[in-house]
C-alpha cells in the first residue's frame, strides 16, 4: 500500500536486495524516510526472511531469468507509480543481473526513467581479458579488454563464464545503451565479506581455522606469495547510499558512465587473511601446504588485486580497515551460531568445511 505522502518521496528501485549487500543496501536506503523503496526478486526464504522485517519497503515478485516477463513489470510498477522522462526514478541498483539480457531487459523498461542506473559487477571480468593483467602489481579499470584472438576469446568465454557474462553487462552498458537516456555507474567488486554473506565462504573458513588441529586448513603455494583484494559488503552498501542520497551532485554526475573498483587499501596472501581471521577468533591456525588443493575458498578469480586509486579519487573511497571489518564479520557469524538464527545457512556452511564445496 503506498504511503499518504508517496508521491512526494523520492523513490528508488532495488533489483535483488534479499542478501548480503543487497539486504545492507535496501535496510540502510530504508532508513532515509525521505525515499520510498521498492525491489524486486523472487521471495525467497533467506537469513529466516530478515529482508521482510525492514520497513519503509515495498517488495514485487519478479524473475530476472524470464527476460519478457521482467521486462513487463518493470514497465507496469514504473507506470503505476507515474515514473516518467519528468519524475524519474532517483537510482535503479541492480544487484542480480547475472547475463546481458538481464540488463538489456532493465534499459528496455526504464531509459529515460531513472537517473541513475548501478551495476554491481565482478573482478570475474578480468579472467576473460588479456591475461598480461595478471602480471601487474595492481590491475587498473582499464585493463578490461578481452584479447583480440578470437580463439582466446572462445576459451576464455569456455573457461570462465561467469566472467564472460558479466563484461557482457558492461559491454552492454558501455556500446549500446544510451547514456543521456540511462546513466550509469559499474562497481567492479572483489571477494566481499560481511553479514549475510550467502556464498559460505567467510563462515566456513571460521569453522575450518577453530578445527584446524584435526583438519588443517589446506593452502598451496600462491596461498603465500599471491596478493589479493577484499572489500567489505557494508563499505559496499554506505557507498551506494551516499551516490543515491547526492545523485544529483557534482561529484556524481562526474562519475558517471565509468567503472570503478571498490576494494580494502590492504592487499593480503590468502595465508595472512587467513592469520587475520584466526585472530579475530582469537586461536591459532594449523595449516597444510600443498602443490594444489580444490579446497581453497579464496579468491574465487584469478587475476590479482585491484587498484582503488581511481575510486579514491573520483567517489573519495575509504574504506574500513581490513582488521576492524573482520571482527564486525566473525561476531555476526558467532552470534548467529550461539544463537540459532539462521540454521539453513549455518548448515551450508558446515557442509562446505566438511566437502570443500
Amino acid at each position: 500500500m503506498e504511503g499518504q505522502n508517496s508521491e512526494r518521496k523520492k523513490r528508488v528501485l532495488i533489483l535483488g536486495g534479499s542478501v548480503f549487500m543487497g539486504l545492507s543496501t535496501l535496510r540502510k536506503l530504508a532508513g532515509h524516510t525521505e525515499y520510498e523503496v521498492h525491489y524486486i526478486n523472487r521471495g525467497r526464504n533467506h537469513w529466516n526472511n530478515e529482508v521482510r522485517n525492514i520497513e519503509n519497503t515495498h517488495f514485487s515478485w519478479g524473475n530476472r531469468r524470464d527476460r519478457e516477463d521482467i521486462t513487463k513489470l518493470l514497465q507496469y510498477l514504473s507506470k503505476k507509480l507515474g515514473m516518467s522522462e519528468t519524475n524519474k526514478w532517483e537510482a535503479v541498483i541492480d544487484f542480480s543481473a547475472f547475463k546481458y539480457h538481464d540488463i538489456r531487459s532493465v534499459y528496455d523498461a526504464l531509459k529515460g526513467k531513472t537517473k541513475l542506473y548501478l551495476f554491481i559487477s565482478s573482478d570475474s571480468v578480468y579472467d576473460v581479458c588479456d591475461r598480461e593483467v595478471r602480471k601487474q602489481s595492481a590491475i587498473v579499470e582499464e585493463y578490461a579488454v578481452r584479447p583480440k584472438d578470437e580463439k582466446l576469446r572462445e576459451q576464455y568465454k569456455a573457461d570462465e563464464e561467469y566472467g564472460h557474462d558479466k563484461l557482457k553487462c558492461e559491454e552492454y552498458l558501455y556500446k549500446v545503451a544510451d547514456r543521456t537516456q540511462f546513466p550509469f555507474i559499474i562497481f567492479r567488486l572483489p571477494d566481499v565479506i560481511g553479514p549475510f554473506d550467502d556464498t559460505s565462504r567467510y563462515w566456513s573458513y571460521l569453522i575450518w581455522i577453530r578445527n584446524s588441529m584435526l583438519k588443517p586448513v589446506e593452502l598451496d603455494e600462491e596461498s603465500y606469495t599471491r596478493k589479493l583484494s577484499f572489500v567489505y559488503s557494508e563499505d559496499v552498501s554506505d557507498m551506494i547510499v551516499k551516490i543515491v542520497t547526492q545523485v544529483e551532485e557534482k561529484w556524481v554526475l562526474d562519475a558517471l558512465n565509468n567503472s570503478y573498483h571498490l576494494a580494502f587499501a590492504e592487499a593480503p596472501t590468502v595465508y595472512e587473511f587467513m592469520e587475520r581471521m584466526a585472530r579475530t577468533l582469537f586461536v591459532e591456525c594449523n595449516y597444510r601446504k600443498m602443490v594444489s588443493s580444490k579446497r581453497i575458498f579464496y579468491p574465487s578469480v584469478h587475476c590479482g588485486n585491484l587498484s582503488i586509486a581511481k575510486a579514491k579519487q573520483i567517489l573519495n573511497w575509504e574504506p574500513k580497515p581490513m582488521e576492524d571489518a573482520m571482527e564486525q564479520t566473525t561476531a555476526f557469524f558467532i552470534n548467529a551460531e550461539d544463537k540459532n538464527l539462521y540454521p539453513p545457512e549455518e548448515k551450508a556452511a558446515v557442509a562446505k568445511f566438511k566437502t570443500g564445496s
